[in-house]
């Protein structure tokens, strides 16, 4: 599977093809924490 063929939400709510991206540099930040892990919000992909 490629990065491309994933979907995002922007922090204004809406569905963002990383495809747009195709060729752009991309800077993928993982920002799951064990503070978020520990609060019982998890994340399903």
């Amino acid at each position: 599977m490629s990065i491309y063929e994933y979907q995002v939400n922007t922090i204004f709510g809406k569905r963002k093809e990383l495809s747009n991206y195709r060729g752009k540099v991309l800077l993928i930040v993982n920002i799951f924490s064990t503070a978020m892990e520990s609060s019982g919000i998890s994340l399903n992909f």
